[in-house]
């Protein structure tokens, strides 16, 4: 297939590592961003440890209280990343959201493992997360499709202003999707990337379904389409 430019298709590889370099970028870049955790870990919480250790707030299984702490962190200048589950960064938390954060646009950025979690069971099997936040005032939703989109995605919601939920892809059960853009990918916030250009179809996808949509364009290629 002849793909657009930015484009170069490798082997799946799992985004967590494009939210690990992300991270440390960011932070380094700016010292007000607080790492929120709610009993989850947080990526790259080894660099925080060793070389940030008083911009880490431990919250626990209080995730209602953490999207509150955020907010007041928020207020008062810094940057939280909250970092969970969907379901409990985002469902468990929903109204503390919506009422402390995005309604008065505060600065705080909601990361969220979603997705089938197998053996986890119907709690952390979460499939709602798109669909409760983009209907959120003032809420940015992010779903990065690789590991190269996934650190940019990840930097760019770092220098934006207001609230933003980064979605994560649930790994341990989940495929990784393939290696999709290039390191010199422009990605920019609210603007979509077509990765092939065509004349019968259009597939539009978001996230691991990217990944999906690529097998799929291959498969009507090979018929002509």
């Amino acid at each position: 297939m002849r793909f657009n430019r930015y484009v170069s298709i490798g082997e799946p590889v799992a985004t967590a590592g494009g939210y690990d370099t992300g991270i440390i970028k960011a932070a380094e870049k700016n010292d007000r961003i607080i790492a929120v955790l709610e009993d989850m870990g947080f990526p790259s919480i080894s660099w925080f440890q060793e070389n940030a250790p008083d911009r880490i707030v431990e919250c626990g299984v209080a995730e209602a209280n953490a999207a509150v702490v955020a907010a007041g962190l928020a207020v008062e200048g810094f940057v939280p990343f909250i970092y969970s589950f969907a379901f409990a960064s985002v469902g468990r938390a929903y109204n503390q959201i919506r009422q402390s954060i995005t309604v008065d646009r505060f600065n705080v950025k909601i990361m969220g493992r979603a997705g089938a979690l197998g053996p986890y069971g119907i709690s952390h099997n979460w499939v709602e997360d798109i669909a409760a936040t983009r209907v959120l005032p003032n809420m940015i939703v992010i779903n990065p499709a690789d590991i190269v989109e996934a650190e940019k995605a990840l930097i760019a919601a770092a220098d934006y202003i207001g609230p933003v939920f980064i979605r994560l892809e649930a790994g341990f059960f989940s495929p990784p999707p393939l290696r999709i853009f290039t390191e010199d990918y422009p990605f920019e916030l609210g603007k979509a990337f077509v990765v092939k250009d065509g004349k019968d179809a259009t597939i539009i996808a978001t996230g691991y379904m990217l990944t999906e949509a690529i097998k799929a364009a291959e498969v009507l290629e090979a018929e002509g389409i």
